[in-house]
């Protein structure tokens, strides 16, 4: 895990993935939200994801936007 300071600016860099997409999502949906409430640092996040998988909005419908049968052919999950 690395941490930077990019001066002048308060935003930090976090190089770090998670063993899981879904704990990748996760943890950037908490940065998110935290910049959102003013609480944390800006942040610029780099992680590469371990296996493929598909990510769908909230808007969006599973059905609709992606092949659910191909993907449980290949193991992909689908998450939102």
């Amino acid at each position: 895990v690395q941490l930077l300071r990019c001066p002048p600016f308060s935003m930090r860099l976090l190089d770090l993935t998670l063993p899981a997409p879904a704990e990748n999502l996760a943890l950037d949906e908490a940065l998110l939200e935290a910049a959102e409430a003013g609480t944390g640092d800006e942040t610029l996040r780099f992680w590469e994801a371990p296996v493929p998988f598909v990510v769908l909005g909230y808007s969006n419908r599973r059905d609709a936007e992606v092949n659910v049968a191909a993907c449980e052919a290949n193991r992909v999950p689908v998450l939102r």
